[in-house]
């Protein structure tokens, strides 16, 4: 991973000094990530922690830990950090600041000794998980954290699901995984439930040559509302109290990315992925088969993600489904698979970007993607099935791409996008400037 540290140590009562890591006088011939003159000061009235540092000549994501005795006091207790952090900061041979209210995220510590680690980041090679604002002017547009410990806020809190986006990096480059079914991954199936293998998961052998980004949760209501700019509401289950945080569904392939698009990157002028596009700035579309299954075992080979055997009762721990309740329910609400995944199985059926082809074969095969046939792609499960065998990371579906919007009233769809993007750089927030610099200080 390509990325350079800077320690800010010390900090008495969390006093804190400073050792440059790179210090550059000239442009040296291939610029590389660079954070150097890192300094530390707190405002003795309000209390705030302001860590500065100088990027180099290569812009770079930015994020930041606190320790103590050279362990991370966990990402949650500084969670409400702001400034020139979490983010894309593009303006290099400059001063940046990150800023951090202990007394209100972690507080009762006051002595504690507290020691600070800035982290240049390649925005090639981000960290794991990325928030997109849709329509949030109060932060950046695009915002990076370590671990979901670190969003502002929890990962329960609605604005995950109504007002950001919030995407998980898949590190799938070059890795050799089994796509599909084998015999073997129905041991222990209830019993009218064994036979299931279709030949339409046949096994076989993917490698993936890319890492990408894909939704934690689906689309939802709200989120589609805000990206497209509708004036309400829309699909199924619109009627309920939680109805945003539901996902959207109603949607045909041609409402999404257009009917007629082929598989590479264009889509139809107004689909919901142009708007989405045309609103973030940002390349999303729609999974690839393979990229969805992938992520959706989650390194968990088998037909539920949570490695147990198919049986009903296993299937209601991960799905909504026609056995629990018949229609959608908010996202995220269920069990995550391993990588923080939600509802991969159960809610609604989830476009993907590849034609459907009745047999994939037994061959090895690296970044495929179906591009002849009349259907389009569907993975996941949805509400309205009481097959359980339905219920499986590696069921595969299909249907028209124009199919009518009261027979897709259990489509649905997630996202996925490059790990490099192009966005405007937010503006530099400067923060509480007053206090003494120093390489120690005492927080109070």
């Amino acid at each position: 991973m390509k990325k350079l540290i800077c320690f800010v140590t010390s900090c008495a009562a969390m006093a804190c000094f400073a050792e440059d890591s790179v210090s550059n006088t000239e442009v040296p011939a291939s610029p590389v990530i660079s954070v150097s003159n890192v300094t530390i000061k707190q405002n003795s009235l309000t209390r705030l922690v302001t860590v500065s540092y100088e990027l180099g000549y290569v812009p770079a994501i930015i994020t930041v830990d606190f320790l103590t005795n050279g362990v991370s006091i966990g990402e949650a207790n500084f969670n409400n950090v702001f400034g020139a952090v979490n983010r894309v900061v593009v303006q290099t041979n400059a001063v940046h600041t990150i800023h951090w209210q202990p007394s209100k995220s972690w507080p009762g510590h006051s002595g504690a000794e507290i020691s600070a680690k800035v982290t240049a980041w390649d925005p090639a090679d981000p960290p794991d998980y990325m928030a997109v604002a849709l329509g949030d002017t109060s932060i950046a547009p695009v915002t990076y954290y370590v671990s979901t410990n670190a969003l502002p806020g929890t990962l329960t809190d609605d604005v995950w699901r109504t007002s950001r986006l919030l995407m998980r990096r898949i590190h799938a480059a070059n890795v050799k995984w089994r796509m599909g079914e084998l015999e073997e991954d129905f041991i222990g199936a209830q019993k009218d439930d064994a036979n299931v293998l279709k030949s339409n998961a046949k096994a076989h052998y993917v490698t993936l040559t890319e890492d990408y980004f894909i939704g934690v949760y689906p689309i939802t209501q709200e989120q589609y509302r805000r990206f497209t700019g509708a004036s309400s509401l829309g699909g199924a289950f619109t009627e309920y109290e939680d109805s945003p945080i539901r996902p959207r569904t109603g949607l045909n392939f041609e409402d999404i990315r257009g009917v007629g698009t082929g598989v590479d990157h264009a889509v139809k002028n107004g689909s919901a992925l142009y708007k989405m596009r045309d609103f973030t700035g940002i390349d999303f579309d729609l999974p690839t088969e393979a990229q969805w299954e992938y992520a959706g075992h989650a390194g968990v080979p088998g037909p539920l993600y949570s490695g147990k055997p198919l049986t009903s009762a296993n299937v209601k721990e991960l799905a909504w489904v026609w056995h629990t309740d018949p229609q959608t329910h908010p996202v995220g609400r269920k069990i995550p698979n391993n990588w923080g995944l939600y509802d991969m199985i159960g809610n609604m059926l989830e476009w993907c970007l590849d034609k459907y082809v009745e047999d994939l074969g037994s061959d090895d095969v690296v970044d495929p993607l179906t591009e002849e046939g009349s259907n389009r792609v569907m993975r996941s499960s949805r509400y309205n099935y009481s097959w359980t065998p339905s219920h499986r990371v590696t069921y595969r579906g299909s249907d028209i791409e124009d199919r009518s919007h009261g027979q897709a009233m259990a489509y649905g769809f997630r996202v996925m996008c490059p790990l490099t993007l192009k966005f405007p750089e937010p503006e530099e927030d400067t923060g509480d400037e007053t206090g003494e610099e120093n390489t120690e200080v005492e927080v109070q």
